[in-house]
């Protein structure tokens, strides 16, 4: 009997043995579970942190601010209506009948054929072009022709501080006359060729002439306008100025 009970003690003693070790291998792999997740969580944990990171921008360059184009109010040099300016060379004369006037305009100076080469010159008060942008604009003149076949062989349009053929700015002005009655003529001032060197505060002198002519002509009133105001298309006068 002693012996009987001495083996189921020893049977329950290595029983309760197997269960311990069970359970110190069951906790040593939850332990080593938790640990993993730990480092995986830890992982994770980084990896969000870099992804939520605000990435670093370059501020685009602002453009340097650029200069607005110059402007100024149209100025007429030479008005028709004004007999301040009638007494023109070869006798020319102020009518407002045959042809009729362009438009915005109420009179025109006539230059029939018979007055030869010169179409019209005249003395006039001195023009300072050097004052509110003028120069970086454009003369603008209304010419009519009887007949653009009759026309001479070589043109000019002068604007000068003394007479002419000295020293002077200089345009060829019937490339844009292209029909008979009034063609509307623009004359850029960077496209005028310089004779000498022209004070441009102090013009005084204004010529138009076309070698040759046998054709009748008529000029409106001439202004200086805006280069926004010559249409694209005006021909390069810097390459048909005489």
């Amino acid at each position: 009997m002693k012996k009987h009970i001495k083996l189921t003690a020893a049977v329950i003693a290595f029983i309760f043995c197997i269960i311990s070790f069970t359970g110190c291998n069951g906790n040593t792999g939850t332990s080593d579970t938790a640990t993993d997740t730990s480092s995986t969580s830890g992982t994770t944990a980084l990896a969000t942190t870099a992804t939520t990171e605000t990435p670093t921008t370059t501020e685009p360059t602002t453009p340097a601010p650029t200069e607005p184009p110059p402007t100024f109010t149209p100025v007429v040099i030479l008005d028709c209506t004004k007999s301040d300016y009638n007494k023109l060379g070869k006798k020319m004369a102020v009518q407002s009948e045959n042809p009729a006037p362009p438009t915005g305009e109420t009179a025109y100076w006539f230059s029939p054929a018979s007055l030869g080469d010169v179409v019209m010159q005249a003395t006039i008060p001195a023009f300072d072009a050097t004052q509110n942008n003028y120069m970086t604009g454009a003369l603008k003149v209304n010419i009519w022709v009887s007949d653009i076949n009759l026309m001479g062989g070589e043109s000019q349009f002068e604007f000068n501080p003394t007479q002419p053929d000295v020293i002077e700015n200089g345009w060829n002005w019937k490339n844009q006359v292209v029909q008979d009655g009034w063609n509307t003529v623009y004359l850029p001032w960077d496209q005028a060729r310089a004779d000498g060197d022209p004070d441009n505060s102090s013009l005084t002198w204004f010529r138009m002439y076309d070698v040759g002519r046998t054709c009748d002509y008529a000029i409106g009133s001439i202004s200086i306008v805006p280069i926004s105001e010559v249409p694209s298309d005006v021909i390069d006068f810097s390459e048909a100025a005489l």
